[in-house]
């Protein structure tokens, strides 16, 4: 009578080891019951195909294998005299690691290879799947357990992707080691553009993507209105408000940003008119220049009446600006407007009051010359600007500013008992007549005391 008794099949119960590099060697102690009371050449097999390298029976509760190579997790079997106990999930190999990408990063519109170095990438080629961020390679090679080859068709954008390596059984991610090319921006199609906006300007370049992406677009540090994707080479903008010259373009896609210096320009600011066409010299006038583009928000502009800042200038509208006039003097002076360092003029714009004489404290003096005169009167500067005074038609031979209303004049040598006062301030002119004379000639002695009573001739 045959096959009437069977002893217990053996149980395993659990490693000793539960995970161990893809290229095998690992020593696992497998326990259980029932593997025999002495060495009857048990074997371990893995995954039901692969036996250990080695088995070695050591009691009735343990086995001893060295785990050959392979990849996954995988189930160990211990067969007795034919009888067979498997633990499922009994040991893992360890996964793939990514240490270094041979090119971080890759034209977005150019085919490209990027090699992958590590180690566990299995000691077959089991044909595992590169993700450069969600993107497939296009194909993948793998050369050995520490090298595989990314074939890049498919392309994307952006910066610091993961790249995730996987099979049937493992996967594995490196994070943020992978970019591609940012932007470039080459040219634009519209160089130059009110300050209004609403123009639509063509950034041409490369690297801008093979898909409609998502990009946003700037004229110096203005956002672009609306920004949309052409073409990997071509974005176009929507200008919004803004002012400024020679200011970079820059386009933002997946994170990466290109810029090109120097490329755009919103117009300068015009001056047209200028209301409150003169002023004191002590200041304080209000004058409202207007013009255009002087912005649609106020991007604190300045403003100048000839080489003199205003005291304070305020924005009201892209066509006007409020200036509160400086002390100063001069006539004709030209009006200027600066906005985002673009500058506007107006020639022959301003001219402060000319000064005006009213009076000397001294009517007379010496034909001789070197009396002190002091003329005073009004709109003399509220410092000095080297005016000069003449009585007559001839320079005092010093001059001496005072204040607004008083000049020191040192009178030249002269004659005539009515002259004009005349006071130049920076080019402008006031005259007053009759405010200086000089003295009149007066005898004091002759040469002959007598003269004959009848003439001889």
């Amino acid at each position: 009578m045959t096959h009437v008794f069977t002893y217990d099949a053996p149980v395993t119960t659990y490693a000793s080891v539960f995970n161990g590099p893809n290229t095998g060697g690992a020593s696992v102690s497998v326990f259980g019951l029932n593997f025999a009371a002495e060495d009857t050449t048990a074997t371990v097999i893995v995954d039901g195909v692969t036996r250990c390298l080695s088995t070695s029976w050591s009691s009735f509760t343990t086995l001893s294998c060295s785990i050959p190579e392979g990849y996954g997790t995988v189930r160990l079997s211990a067969t007795v005299m034919a009888q067979v106990g498997t633990l499922k999930n009994a040991f893992t190999f360890d996964a793939p690691v990514m240490t270094l990408l041979m090119r971080a990063n890759i034209a977005v519109t150019s085919d490209g290879t990027v090699t992958v170095n590590g180690y566990n990438f299995a000691t077959v080629d089991r044909t595992p799947a590169l993700y450069l961020g969600s993107t497939l390679c296009g194909t993948t090679s793998w050369s050995t357990n520490t090298i595989v080859a990314c074939h890049v068709q498919s392309r994307g954008v952006g910066l610091a992707h993961h790249v995730l390596m996987s099979d049937t059984d493992t996967t594995s991610t490196a994070s943020g080691v992978f970019t591609y090319d940012a932007p470039t921006v080459t040219q634009t199609a519209y160089l130059t553009a009110p300050n209004a906006g609403g123009i639509s300007v063509t950034m041409n370049g490369f690297d801008f993507g093979l898909l409609d992406h998502t990009v946003t677009a700037q004229l110096g540090f203005t956002v672009c209105g609306t920004s949309s994707w052409t073409s990997g080479t071509t974005v176009k903008c929507i200008s919004a408000q803004g002012a400024g010259q020679a200011l970079s373009m820059t386009m933002s896609v997946g994170s990466l940003v290109g810029r090109q210096k120097h490329a755009y320009t919103y117009a300068a600011p015009e001056v047209t008119d200028i209301a409150g066409e003169n002023g004191a010299t002590s200041g304080s006038a209000l004058v409202t220049i207007t013009g255009q583009n002087f912005g649609l928000a106020d991007t604190t502009p300045t403003t100048r009446l000839g080489s003199t800042i205003c005291a304070t200038s305020r924005w009201t509208s892209s066509t006007a600006i409020q200036c509160i006039v400086t002390l100063g003097s001069g006539a004709v002076l030209t009006a200027a407007v600066t906005v985002a360092k673009q500058i506007g003029t107006r020639i022959k714009s301003f001219s402060y009051d000319s000064p005006v004489v009213t009076t000397s404290d001294q009517p007379n003096g010496a034909a001789s010359g070197a009396t002190s005169v002091t003329i005073l009167g009004s709109n003399f500067g509220m410092e000095d600007f080297t005016p000069t005074l003449m009585i007559g038609f001839t320079t005092c031979s010093t001059t001496i500013w005072g204040s607004n209303t008083q000049m020191l004049c040192g009178s030249r040598a002269g004659h005539s008992p009515v002259q004009t006062v005349t006071a130049t301030v920076s080019g402008q002119a006031g005259t007053s007549v009759g405010r200086f004379s000089y003295d009149a000639p007066s005898i004091t002695a002759s040469f002959s005391t007598n003269s004959p009573l009848v003439a001889e001739w």
